[in-house]
């Protein structure tokens, strides 16, 4: 073959590589069919019908009300979990009373804020969320050239007025410290268990922080995480779902060898001082470098740990510090949350899923839903904003917790992680999703289930269902139906079908072991971000901003197509593909 014509098809395959991994972010379907579908609502209560076509499909829509008046919705349900579809349009033919220019602001022309909210702008370190998605790379990097049978580290026994530099990031910045508390305790699972705490010298009595920890937080703090007896602490609550957070492992060369002390090192994360009153911060994070040796990763401190920000927990409103003030709470709320992410290394690509990280959303979702299940445990709040005390779904106009910027940006991709700013909406629309699954299909159980298997995607939730009984559902017809929940949260005897967020002043109860779980009721009609109350509804044509050109991968997006409507409704719906879900909600 001549150098030209090898060239040329060398410039060919080249081409033709490029068109293979270049990714989809967009596709239509060729062929569109037309249906009629016709409902006809009972009139006894809230009612959720499901249309799944299994083409590209314009709808010619009959909903017979009879004489009942009632509000109709529509969630377009986006169930492919990468490629992004055309807006959904709706062209309503008639109805019986149409009331929609005076009952919604007109979203056409908003822009949504992220600013606004009471609930502390906390979240883990977006760079260690980047490390320990991909940490695992370090074990298949160097499994077959370090020696397998190097000796293990020596035990810590750390001492309280022990001094050591602790190396926080991917750098040879250290941060000197000393050991304020040592807890040792016998675990009726796992054993003799240590936890070592550690505080920076300039955020304890007499350093430069404006606000200081002192001997008496540290008390509480090691109180809540690790005390004698059975039950009755974080370490039992969150390992009796989740597992241990560290044991036996077959990466004798990379990882740091079974250890049962766990450290928690309190600093000035990002040093920052106090401004994350104003900006928000990070409260805490899991490292999942500190598990490796040096050998493998230069700046582990070897330890099995976590690390939280002592200026947050040190913060007090009034005269004195208390634990129930906002920053403190969220801090001990943050315990469970990184625990678990400790836990999900050592469960998950360590013993489950041969050195393969699970997906950020996965492991967030975990977390946020570890917060949950032992709010009230805890005595805190947690991500739910209501009274840890109150099973109820609390009362209106609330701003706290995770949900009211769910309620603002409930059409957002579940599975995509967000960064800068926009990294509030990820946690929320996480929350939102795995409050839903922890109500509806097992509680603790589920999310047992969902760390201990071998999948690190939403083949994690599958499998989860699938093993817990559910055989019927999967990630997305729980998608659809979370999208009906969200709709029907203002009812405490919604249909059958798992669409339950609310079931009034009755906990939502789960029981691994002899531990039992609670969790409370959501409406989320309850809950306000700047002047919006409730969900996000659209209730123009296509369904979605201007800027959203459209419908993302992995959503739901709500459409009221009328309020206090009668009699026969008609109405085309264009979905522009199959993998475009289409319910209809009565109410």
């Amino acid at each position: 073959m001549k150098s030209s014509a090898i060239k040329y098809f060398n410039i060919l395959i080249l081409i033709s590589l490029l068109f293979i991994n270049c990714p989809t972010t967009y596709e239509k379907e060729e062929k569109v069919i037309k249906k009629t579908i016709s409902l006809t609502y009972s009139g006894t209560n809230d009612e959720i019908f499901h249309i799944n076509n299994g083409k590209a499909t314009i709808i010619d829509l009959k909903i017979d009300l009879g004489s009942n008046t009632r509000d109709i919705y529509y969630v377009f349900t986006n169930t492919n979990l990468n490629i992004n579809y055309k807006n959904p349009s709706v062209n309503s033919v008639s109805y019986g009373k149409t009331l929609l220019s005076s009952i919604k602001t007109d979203y056409s022309s908003l822009k949504r804020n992220l600013n606004q909210s009471n609930q502390p702008k906390i979240y883990d370190s977006p760079d260690v969320q980047k490390f320990n998605e991909n940490s695992a790379q370090y074990l298949k990097i160097n499994n077959k050239s370090l020696n397998l049978f190097q000796s293990p580290p020596s035990p810590l026994f750390d001492i309280i007025g022990d001094n050591h530099n602790f190396l926080y990031d991917m750098t040879n910045d250290t941060v000197s410290a000393a050991c304020k508390k040592v807890v040792t305790t016998v675990d009726t699972i796992f054993g003799t268990k240590t936890l070592n705490i550690w505080i920076a010298d300039d955020c304890w009595i007499g350093g430069s922080k404006k606000y200081l920890v002192n001997q008496t937080m540290i008390d509480v703090m090691a109180d809540k995480f690790l005390s004698a007896g059975n039950n009755n602490d974080v370490y039992d609550w969150i390992t009796n779902i989740f597992g241990e957070e560290w044991g036996p492992h077959p990466y004798a060369s990379q990882l740091i060898s079974e250890s049962n002390e766990i450290t928690i090192f309190l600093f000035d994360i990002d040093n920052d001082d106090d401004n994350f009153i104003n900006n928000g911060g990070v409260a805490g994070y899991f490292h999942s470098k500190d598990n490796f040796l040096k050998t493998s990763v230069q700046y582990s401190n070897e330890r099995i740990m976590f690390y939280l920000d002592a200026v947050m927990f040190a913060h007090y409103s009034d005269s004195s510090w208390d634990l129930q003030d906002k920053w403190p709470q969220a801090i001990i709320s943050t315990l469970a949350h990184e625990f678990q992410h400790m836990i999900h290394f050592y469960q998950k690509p360590v013993l489950r899923t041969r050195a393969v990280n699970s997906q950020t959303w996965l492991n967030e979702m975990c977390s946020m839903a570890a917060e949950d299940l032992i709010a009230d445990k805890l005595e805190v709040d947690g991500p739910r904003g209501v009274n840890y005390y109150d099973a109820s779904a609390g009362s209106a106009n609330n701003e706290n917790g995770r949900l009211p910027r769910y309620n603002y940006y409930n059409d957002d991709s579940f599975n995509q992680w967000l960064s800068g700013e926009a990294i509030f909406r990820s946690y929320a629309i996480n929350y939102a999703f795995g409050a839903y699954l922890a109500r509806n299909f097992g509680g603790a159980n589920l999310f047992k289930t969902i760390v201990q298997n071998s999948y690190t995607n939403e083949q994690a939730i599958n499998y989860s269902l699938n093993s817990l009984g559910y055989s019927t559902e999967t990630f997305a017809s729980a998608l659809q139906k979370w999208g009906a929940a969200n709709l029907v949260s203002d009812n405490t005897t919604p249909p059958d079908g798992y669409y339950k967020y609310n079931q009034g002043n009755i906990w939502f109860d789960s029981t691994v072991g002899e531990i039992t779980y609670n969790l409370g009721s959501i409406n989320l009609f309850n809950y306000k971000f700047e002047s919006q109350i409730g969900p996000y509804i659209y209730y123009s044509s296509p369904v979605g901003e201007p800027s959203y050109s459209s419908l993302f991968y992995a959503s739901n997006r709500y459409y009221l197509a009328g309020s206090s409507q009668t009699g026969m409704i008609n109405a085309k719906i264009n979905l522009e593909n199959k993998n475009v879900k289409l319910t209809v909600v009565i109410k």
